[in-house]
């Protein structure tokens, strides 16, 4: 039994991983088009002004990533490009907290910023989709460290995963919903007496 659920445990995490991927990289892109586009250059994450504007946190992020890049190019440029793909996934959720809001002007009303990253979101606030993207953040998490996620409520996560992906991009929402085989694998739980599936993936959620 324990097998077959460890089993499982890595079928799932495999199938979420190819929406997980397309959520992180199409996030990542929404918002450093909207920064660049906020500051007026493609280069801000030099912009002195963007930085000392966000939590210090999210700044010592962004300085450290420029380091790393400096030090690992020795006098070559370093590009924003370049710090973008060196950012970790939770800066880009941290940027849709509460407290990137007014900085970043994160209203969700019409024609507010939260459009020009979920251009395809209606009638939706930035705590709406900070909420799912922290809940996405937290399976992607999970996933990457091999942690157990067969505890987890799935369908829903993965019904969020396609909403925010879909409120980024349409055609990148329909590739992934293809490419994804969650339903199938979800849907192959192991056949097992139901209180043997809740003690164990509680047991594995303790772990």
């Amino acid at each position: 039994m324990a097998i077959r659920l460890y089993h499982w445990n890595t079928q799932l995490s495999q199938s979420l991983q190819v929406y997980l991927h397309g959520w992180e990289v199409c996030l990542r892109n929404r918002l450093s088009a909207f920064l660049a586009w906020k500051y007026s250059t493609s280069e801000w994450a030099f912009n002195t002004k963007l930085l000392r504007s966000l939590p210090g946190k999210d700044e010592a992020k962004i300085r450290e990533a420029i380091k790393r890049q400096t030090d690992l190019r020795g006098k070559g440029y370093v590009t924003t490009a370049a710090v973008v793909a060196d950012l970790s996934a939770g800066i880009w959720v941290s940027l849709l907290s509460k407290a990137c809001e007014i900085p970043l002007a994160m209203r969700g009303t019409p024609g507010g910023n939260l459009y020009r990253i979920f251009p395809n979101a209606r009638n939706s606030s930035r705590d709406e989709y900070w909420s799912k993207c922290d809940r996405i953040l937290s399976v992607r998490n999970r996933v990457a460290h091999y942690e157990p996620v067969l505890h987890l409520a799935l369908p829903e996560i993965f019904d969020e995963m396609q909403t925010v992906l879909g409120a980024m991009c349409a055609t990148t929402q329909e590739f992934f919903e293809v490419a994804s085989d969650f339903p199938s694998v979800f849907g192959n739980r192991p056949k097992l007496i139901p209180a043997a599936v809740e003690n164990a993936a509680a047991q594995c959620a303790a772990l």
